[in-house]
């Protein structure tokens, strides 16, 4: 994705930091300030054969302004924060475009405590475009000689502001969207044919037994899950040592109302556990490395009725309190949290982070999320009906909006609020769902919600947002 701005040289510039991965959105305001009249310089500047440092830093020290784009990408980006450090150093006037609703880290909030924020995820574009280009902290930057924009640079404007979310939607999701649809297919029992081995691997570790039979337990390996046949309701029990069996939780049917033979899992305190949304399963991760994969000969916790996902996937480290998960060089993509990793790249997991091998979703708890369902004694999920994607509800509330989309289109409905239409929140151990004031409704089981009243919700619910819906389910778990 290129920028249509050329970068303006000399002094007097308007530096912008920003993070590649943010570039759909940080490019229409490069070019929107740009027909503004604003000299604006950013790293396309940098020529071939130039140290890049050395280029960024003397460009800040020429800029009048820096504009640093947050996102929790940026937040991540070293480059990012040694460019706000080096402003903050040089006691260079600093504006704040707050891209997105995310935890900022402490030491970010340190940095830019004393910069002007712009909060553009909480605005619409035209109150967003309005505060920025009317900010005296920019005035420096702009050429005098240049009015207003006129409609036809701002059509264009336009027409390259949505190339570039175009843009973004081929790179970023496409193949993610596409990996869920193929989920999708597998749970409707539709799925295409499978394609070949997985790609280059690196040496495989050590000679591993094979996994034990479905039904049984393995002694000598917690990587081998033993399903729990469901048990009557009311009355389920395990035997309290029993740490390692994973379950199947609302098992797919003809019929998903009528289907509730949710199962209890004997659940010990381990550092994290790994739930595999499609079958159920919850898998124990205990050890410093745990390798994910298909090969029951090369995987900590193998997949090998998905041959989707490579013999040797990925694999999470476990780094003090933390997790990393490292990619290998898989045939399919591995995401974390709605982003694609390259191959041997490393991400830092969050408490619930969301893992996809190819098409199959992964949640791996720990931390918070995993104290909430050893005190709670269950894992909620809200499940797609339309794709089959589920998330978490590991912390207090999970909204329900255009906001916070889900990818497959799920939550894409224009009449669904674009933030505060709905949420499921968890209140005295009860997980309840409430309407937030829409237009179009949200209902549970058919039934439209008043606003601002809490429902509970039991698994097997139908929650629906205007005429997108979730099925509600519990995995419980006995400590």
């Amino acid at each position: 994705m290129k920028c249509y701005v050329k970068p303006c040289e000399g002094r007097d510039t308007l530096f912008v930091s920003y993070c590649h991965s943010d570039a759909a959105q940080v490019f229409p305001i490069i070019e929107r300030l740009a027909i503004e009249g604003y000299r604006v310089w950013y790293d396309n500047g940098v020529h071939p054969g130039e140290e890049w440092p050395e280029t960024i830093a003397r460009h800040m020290i020429d800029a009048k302004v820096c504009v640093a784009m947050v996102s929790a990408k940026a937040a991540e980006s070293h480059n990012c924060r040694n460019e706000v450090t080096f402003a903050v150093a040089n006691s260079m006037p600093l504006l704040s475009v707050v891209l997105e609703d995310f935890k900022m880290p402490l030491g970010m909030q340190l940095q830019l405590g004393n910069s002007r924020y712009i909060r553009k995820f909480e605005e619409t574009e035209e109150a967003f475009y309005a505060e920025l280009l009317s900010s005296p902290v920019l005035a420096p930057c702009r050429s005098t000689d240049v009015g207003a924009a006129d409609e036809e640079a701002l059509n264009r404007w336009r027409k390259h502001a949505e190339e570039y979310r175009s843009a973004a939607e081929a790179e970023k999701s496409g193949a993610a969207a596409s990996l869920v649809q193929k989920a999708a297919a597998k749970l409707r029992g539709n799925a295409p044919a499978a394609p070949a081995e997985g790609g280059p691997e690196k040496k495989a570790p050590a000679e591993k037994a094979p996994a034990a039979p479905e039904g049984e337990k393995k002694e000598s390996s917690p990587a081998a899950p033993v399903k729990a046949a469901p048990a009557p309701q009311a009355e389920n029990t395990l035997e309290e040592d029993d740490d390692e069996k994973t379950v199947l939780f609302a098992k797919e049917s003809d019929d998903e109302e009528e289907n509730d033979d949710h199962t209890v899992v004997g659940v010990r305190y381990n550092p994290a556990m790994l739930l595999r949304v499609r079958t159920g399963e919850i898998f124990p991760v205990k050890d410093e490395r745990t390798v994910l994969g298909r090969s029951k000969t090369k995987a900590d916790l193998a997949f090998p009725d998905n041959p989707e996902i490579s013999g040797k996937h990925a694999e999470i480290w476990k780094r003090g309190n933390d997790f990393v998960l490292r990619n290998f060089q898989p045939t399919n993509v591995t995401v974390v949290n709605g982003q694609v990793l390259q191959d041997n790249a490393s991400l830092e997991l969050m408490p619930c982070s969301e893992i996809l091998l190819a098409d199959e979703q992964f949640f791996l708890l720990f931390g918070r999320a995993y104290e909430c369902v050893f005190d709670e004694q269950k894992i909620c999920l809200l499940k797609s009906r339309d794709t089959g994607e589920a998330r978490v509800l590991a912390e207090d509330v999970l909204p329900l909006d255009r906001h916070h989309k889900w990818r497959g289109g799920v939550l894409g409905d224009q009449r669904i609020h674009r933030g505060g239409h709905a949420e499921v929140y968890r209140e005295n151990g009860r997980i309840c769902v409430r309407d937030l004031g829409s237009r179009f409704g949200t209902f549970v089981n058919g039934k439209r919600l008043d606003e601002g009243v809490g429902v509970e919700l039991h698994c097997n619910d139908i929650v629906a947002v205007v005429d997108t819906e979730f099925v509600y389910y519990e995995i419980k778990t006995q400590a």
